[in-house]
């Protein structure tokens, strides 16, 4: 699989379904969401992602229509002015954020990466292990 590296920026609340993140390039165009495993009182980053760095691996592709507002009960970022609108479609890339510890890549959560956004990036392949 391919992984690369973005940053957390500033949280967002979806009310009872818990604090999820947008996700920047290094030049800080807006790139997707992320939604750790638990939610993190008060928005700060969550721990492990240090200076906001993530380290993400595409599990799968994805796209939906950009017509229909059906999608906004499960994709986080729907709302967002800056999820890209333009297009007939949303394709994205289905993302875990991991953590290393002794080689095994442990997942610490899950996220979207437009998919324009996830091909400008420096992308690395990799086999992992996850626990």
């Amino acid at each position: 699989t391919e992984k690369c590296f973005l940053y957390l920026g500033e949280p967002h609340s979806r009310n009872r379904a818990g604090t999820f993140y947008s996700l920047f390039d290094k030049q800080g165009k807006w790139a997707g969401s992320l939604r750790p495993h638990h939610n993190i009182p008060g928005g700060e980053v969550p721990p492990g992602a240090g200076d906001g760095r993530c380290e993400l691996v595409s599990i799968s592709k994805g796209s939906v229509s950009n017509s229909k507002d059906i999608h906004s009960n499960w994709i986080d970022e729907w709302y967002l002015p800056e999820r890209p609108k333009l297009s007939e479609r949303y394709n994205f890339h289905n993302v875990l954020w991991i953590l290393w510890e002794h080689g095994i890549a442990y997942r610490r959560g899950l996220g979207r990466v437009v998919e324009e956004v996830w091909q400008e990036q420096g992308r690395d392949e990799i086999t992992l292990v996850l626990g």
